[in-house]
Parts: structure tokens; sequence; C-alpha cells
């Protein structure tokens, strides 16, 4: 049995050889692999893309595991990076695809970097601002984004084809609700949904359809309604209209916010510096609990846990408000 030819014979009846060769060459990066970015990788190593590049910063918490199907109580247990967790169920799933997992924050200058090589970007982010970079950089870059967000019981995708269809400018996607699903809740399965239909326009843009997805707004709600809205490019838009890119610029956080579970606060040096995980570990081994988890360094102590990660942040758990984790913080790092 030819393997690869059996495993993907149905997907070339459907849309024909040179579109499935298409579709093995392609190189996608996924920033944020949580529930809907997870169950888009999941469809894309499924169908046979060539390359999938994981961009996230988080590690695998039990409160994650209720909306992702590539997370295991392991994972949680062990704060697995997330990017490291899907890595690893994505290349036992389909061994032809290429997959590279990157820790770290993801920001306008490793986003122009990564999309230098991409066929698409696909954005499996959790808040505004990561989303308003990853449109900044496609329409700056000329790659496709496709964008999808779940919160409540609602959840949205669209294909951003630059000069093909209108970006999330054009469609005013509202950055001033900062709610996460850790305020508001999210539905496992609309969660699913919208990740596999995002996953259903990145497969049409990467096969050369990209105009036909271009300017079409889907909706979803829990209660079963689905919505497919047709929009317009707005020429006014400052985006992709006057080629204003104010979010595409390099920065990074310096301050404490919490993560999307709710669970811990992310901390920053107040200056970017990189963290020599192995000399921590053992400056604190005496007083405190280490254990290195690949690209990560977990401690305990004190009643707090900390995830600490090689650029410079750490996810801080236990602490009752932000100025008492980057106090902790302050004390573990030196």
């Amino acid at each position: 049995m030819n393997r690869p030819t059996e495993k993907y014979a149905v997907q070339e009846r459907l849309w024909g050889r040179t579109a499935q060769e298409k579709i093995r060459a392609a190189r996608v990066v996924v920033f944020g692999v949580g529930g809907t970015g997870s169950a888009h990788a999941e469809a894309l190593a499924r169908a046979g893309v060539g390359t999938l590049v994981l961009v996230d910063r988080d590690v695998v918490e039990y409160g994650d595991l209720h909306r992702n199907r590539l997370y295991d109580e392991e994972d949680a247990r062990r704060a697995t990076p997330k990017a490291l967790a899907v890595a690893a169920r994505l290349r036992a799933i389909n061994a032809d695809v290429s997959v590279e997992p990157i820790v770290a924050f993801a920001d306008a200058a490793n986003a122009v970097a990564l999309a230098a090589a991409a066929d698409a970007l696909v954005d499996g982010s959790d808040n505004f601002a990561l989303r308003w970079v990853l449109n900044d950089v496609a329409v700056a870059t000329g790659r496709p984004l496709i964008y999808q967000g779940a919160l409540g019981a609602v959840a949205a995708a669209m294909a951003v084809i630059p000069r093909a269809g209108p970006c999330l400018g054009c469609i005013a996607v509202d950055g001033g609700d900062e709610r996460t699903c850790a305020d508001v809740g999210v539905s496992p399965a609309l969660v699913a949904a919208v990740g596999a239909w995002g996953a259903t326009l990145t497969l049409a843009t990467v096969r050369g359809d990209g105009a036909n997805v271009a300017g079409w707004l889907y909706r979803f709600e829990d209660t079963g309604a689905i919505a497919a809205v047709r929009v317009g490019r707005d020429p006014s838009c400052e985006r992709c209209g006057l080629g204003r890119f104010g979010a595409a610029e390099p920065s990074l956080p310096t301050t404490a916010t919490r993560v999307c579970g709710g669970g811990a606060w992310e901390i920053w040096p107040a200056a970017r510096r990189r963290l020599d995980l192995a000399a921590v570990a053992s400056r604190l081994a005496a007083d405190y609990g280490v254990a290195r988890e690949g690209p990560t360094l977990q401690v305990e102590g004190e009643g707090l846990t900390g995830i600490f990660f090689e650029d410079g942040r750490a996810l801080i758990y236990g602490a009752g408000d932000s100025a008492a984790a980057r106090r902790w913080y302050e004390r573990c790092v030196g």
C-alpha cells in the first residue's frame, strides 16, 4: 500500500491531485494553539499540510482540557508548553507533516519574520492586541490571514486575503472588549466548530481559492444559528486602504496581565532580557522546588508556583494580585 496516496485519496477525489500537491507544499504559521488554534492545526495536519509552525507563549492548565482535544491531564500536570504538547500530537497523527513548535510570545517582530516564508497565517490568539498585529502584518506583507475567535456563546471566522477582500479594520472588529473565556466562559463545541471552519478557509487559501472565500464573515452561536455575511473592502480603511499599520510596530508588554485561563499572572521583566534557566534553577534549588520541562522551568515555594521562560517572562500562580506576583518573580530571578 502506498500510504501517503491512500491517506489523501478522498481529498484528491474532491479537490484533485494538483490541489493536494499545493496543500502538501504549503507552510502555515498558527499563532496560538489553545482551543481554536489547536482544532485548526489538527484539521490542517490531517489534510496533509506540509509544514505547520506553532507559536504559543502559554502552558497547558487543567482548565484548558474541556475545549482542547490535543491536550491531556499529563500535559496539565507537567505544565507542558502548549506548542510542544500540540506538536507531539500532530506528529503522531500524521508523520508526513513537518511540525515546528515555537514557545514564545508573539509580537510584530517575530510575526513579520515568520510571515516571510509562510503561505498563510492563522489567528488562534485569545487577545485583540495580537489579532491586530496579525491583521497588519498580513496586509503589509500580502500574506493571507485566517481570523477566528470564540467567546461565550458566539464565534466568528473570516479569511483576510490582501487586495482581494476586506481586512479586520474594514469590518471594525472592536478591540475594546477585554473580556476573556475566564470571564464569561466558552462552549467547547463552538471552539471546535470555528477552529474546523477556519481550517476550511485555510485549505481553500493554500489550494489557490483564496479569492472565493475573501469577503465572507461567518458567525456561529451555540444555539445552532449560523450566519454568513458578505462584507466589502473599505477603501478608507486605515490599514488595507491607507496603509497605516500602527499595530505592526514591535512591542512587548512590561506589565503584569492575566492570562486567558485566569489562573496566572504573566510577568515580564522591566527590561527585556533572556533567562538562563539552568542558572536560576541552580540558585533556587536549596530553598524551592524546581523542575525543568523543556524550554521552561517550574518553581514552587512560599505557596506560589511559577513557570519561567527563556524569553524572560513567567506565569505566576497563586498570587493575590499583580504586585505580589511581580515581587515573587523578582526574588526568583534575582
